[in-house]
């Protein structure tokens, strides 16, 4: 009977275990309390790499005064299709609800066009009317291709727990680029779409500004 329980007792724990790794982890101490810790503190640095080769900002003293924002990591885990862990994934997001109208930011600089589901149906229903083929792809750290225009200054601190290399005492980070949780990232990542697919001799649709076609 003991023996039994104790065998009931390791398959619950590592179960429960098991659960645990399958799961997002919410804050940045609960990742590294994880039996899988390693990976997420590898992730973190996986991503600050990333932001630092797309020069994403650089090392300032912010003026006095200055309202500096907020940074956290957002953990996910990556499954593949068979529910099997493939990644682990962390990203850097700005807390953009401590930015303030008229200083971080501009009311009227903070709405993005997105596909209305009535111009997908339509699309593809002229496909499948047609026999045209469809194509899906994904741009990765679509955000980071908006850049921060003349005069505006973000300031941003790094996310608790990390050690930037270089960084000096009072420093935090000017933003050159947008990041995830910024009022205005998903404007200006739509602005810079649409530039670009105008290069390539789209034309904006007037009845939904987020489809082009040519």
């Amino acid at each position: 009977g003991d023996e039994l329980d104790d065998k009931r007792f390791e398959k619950n724990l590592a179960s429960a275990a098991s659960n645990i790794l399958h799961k997002d982890p919410l804050t940045q101490h609960e990742a590294i309390s994880r039996p899988d810790a390693d990976k997420w503190v590898a992730a973190q640095d996986d991503e600050i790499n990333r932001l630092e080769q797309h020069k994403t900002w650089t090392y300032a003293y912010p003026p006095k005064g200055a309202n500096v924002i907020g940074s956290r990591f957002v953990y996910r885990v990556k499954h593949d299709a068979h529910y099997v862990i493939s990644s682990h994934r962390a990203r850097l997001v700005a807390q953009g609800y401590s930015q303030v109208d008229g200083v971080d930011y501009y009311s009227d600089d903070t709405f993005a066009s997105v596909a209305k589901m009535s111009s997908v149906r339509a699309i593809l229903a002229l496909s499948a009317k047609y026999d045209y083929e469809i194509h899906q792809m994904d741009v990765k750290s679509a955000y980071l291709y908006g850049r921060l225009e003349e005069g505006e200054n973000i300031y941003m601190r790094p996310p608790p727990g990390i050690k930037l290399k270089g960084i000096l005492s009072g420093q935090v980070l000017k933003l050159q680029a947008l990041l995830y949780g910024l009022k205005q990232a998903g404007r200006r990542w739509y602005k810079k779409f649409r530039e670009i697919m105008e290069q390539c001799q789209f034309i904006r649709c007037e009845h939904d500004h987020a489809v082009f076609y040519c």
